[in-house]
């Protein structure tokens, strides 16, 4: 992807709907820095700069965020994080998936990693990672501490995709080319920019804020596959949300951080790797990133980069159903985006599925599909797989494929009686609207929460999130959403009595 920098003519005195207003220097040095031309626009977003595409894309983020993190908070990962957190500080934030509150700060870490554990939650192509299981919990767990409406948390989750996004378009490809997670290393800074919002931050503490949490940005490629993976979310969450309030506070940061020698560009992408003008807003150029961009709801509870091979795998098993003995080859053509995380023909664990191109796609050639179970207890060592996945040869298309929500792939599988069974997946760009409206969002979301609670309370959840943006106070949304656990007090799936908690 490259990124773009966007010039129109002069603003008219009145902006339009979906625009905000133009940026301040502060630093008194007469050059404004990055961060500082940020500032002032994260600064700047209100609830109404935000156009009907807009809310859809946040209100869509917010249905897919909590949905997956219910299902998250079951996952081993996520009890352990919780158990090696020791004791919570007591809040008013809400623990998805429990009845628990706790402090902002340790909702942001558990939320976060409960909404990336089983990597089901959305992705954005710009960012080349998963923004809404950063910016939903830090918005969400923030604004429960601060008494904030839903209209609030909008206005924070566009400031925080805001943040993302136009850093994502200085970075490029070359921050991922280098070995970082991008979803922490850039979440990170919308996870501050999202807390500097809802804290009315000055442009120039939400300046403070993006500077500080850049040194607090971290995630290593070679821990995908793993339960440090959502572990780097929750942490981006908790870090960028400290960093807002160190801003408040009035603690000082550079507010070069991102462009100076030894930086956050030159040491995450590298000199000369990014383009810094990206980050910035041409002249005239007053509309918001989320009016214009889109995410992508996840239909398969794996790595997004191996979707279309997974798709077509599945539709391969509808024209034949296979047996290990029938195939004598198979081979998965992909992107290089799409690599080399994917190409994993040895798993140590059965996280490291979600990320093996060469599973996923056996799976599927012989069940039809994945699904959870695929990736818990011992599934991953099935003889049956394992045959085909040695029979697996994933390469590297010979020309770059190009999409704007997701790239094709080629699955081509030899039998031993000398057939050719051939089929490519998403070689054209999803439509606008499926993805700004995804046909099966709330099927999606009501699966997962079902996993947590009965189907009663899942109606009641759904009500909730469906009129989400009513709530002049969001912690009359969370109270709804409060849910016990089997082995805490009163019935499964129901909220708890009694605990006093707001």
């Amino acid at each position: 992807m490259t990124p773009l920098v966007r010039r129109s003519p002069a603003p008219a005195p009145r902006p339009p709907e979906g625009t905000i207003t133009t940026m301040t220097d502060h630093s008194g040095t007469g050059s404004a820095s990055v961060l500082e031309l940020l500032g002032t626009r994260i600064a700047g977003v209100r609830h109404q700069d935000l156009t009907h595409h807009g809310h859809t894309v946040f209100h869509t983020a917010l249905v897919d965020t909590v949905g997956v993190a219910y299902a998250g908070s079951a996952a081993e990962g996520s009890r352990l994080t919780r158990a090696a957190a020791g004791p919570l500080s007591p809040g008013p934030s809400l623990v998805l998936g429990t009845a628990d509150r706790v402090s902002a700060l340790d909702a942001g870490l558990l939320n976060g990693v409960s909404a990336h554990a089983l990597d089901y939650d959305d992705t954005n192509a710009i960012m080349g990672g998963h923004p809404s299981a950063v910016l939903i919990p830090a918005a969400l767990a923030l604004a429960e501490e601060q008494g904030s409406s839903a209209g609030q948390v909008a206005e924070a989750y566009a400031a925080g995709y805001e943040a993302v996004i136009r850093i994502s378009r200085a970075v490029g490809t070359s921050h991922w080319d280098k070995g970082w997670h991008s979803t922490p290393t850039l979440g990170v800074l919308g996870a501050a920019a999202t807390g500097a919002r809802l804290l009315g931050l000055s442009p120039q503490r939400c300046a403070t804020a993006l500077a500080i949490a850049a040194s607090s940005a971290a995630g290593l490629q070679a821990n995908i596959g793993t339960m440090v993976k959502p572990l780097h979310v929750g942490r981006a969450v908790r870090e960028g949300l400290f960093a807002a309030r160190l801003a408040a506070q009035g603690c000082t940061a550079n507010p070069r951080a991102l462009e100076e020698p030894r930086g956050f560009l030159d040491l995450y992408s590298g000199p000369g790797r990014y383009e810094l003008a990206a980050a910035v807003p041409g002249a005239g150029d007053s509309t918001l990133e989320i009016n214009r961009c889109s995410n992508t709801v996840k239909e398969h509870e794996c790595c997004g980069s191996t979707h279309s091979a997974l798709e077509a795998a599945i539709a391969l098993h509808r024209k034949r159903r296979f047996a290990p003995e029938d195939v004598e080859r198979i081979d998965i053509v992909v992107d290089r985006r799409c690599l080399p995380h994917t190409d994993r023909p040895v798993l140590p664990e059965p996280l490291a599925g979600k990320f093996s191109l060469q599973y996923v796609v056996a799976r599927a050639l012989l069940e039809g599909g994945i699904d959870s179970a695929h990736f818990e207890d011992e599934a991953y060592l099935s003889p049956r797989i394992r045959q085909l996945m040695n029979r697996t040869r994933v390469s590297v298309a010979a020309a770059s494929w190009s999409g704007d929500v997701r790239v094709p792939a080629e699955v081509t599988v030899f039998t031993v009686t000398g057939g050719v069974l051939r089929h490519m997946a998403e070689d054209s760009p999803v439509g606008r609207t499926e993805v700004l409206h995804p046909p099966h969002l709330w099927e999606k979301f009501s699966q997962c929460v079902g996993r947590v609670v009965g189907q009663a309370d899942v109606s009641r959840v759904v009500s909730v999130l469906e009129r989400f943006a009513d709530f002049a106070d969001v912690r009359d949304a969370t109270r709804v959403l409060e849910v016990c656990r089997p082995t805490e007090r009163g019935r499964p799936g129901s909220p708890a009595a009694g605990r006093g908690r707001s």
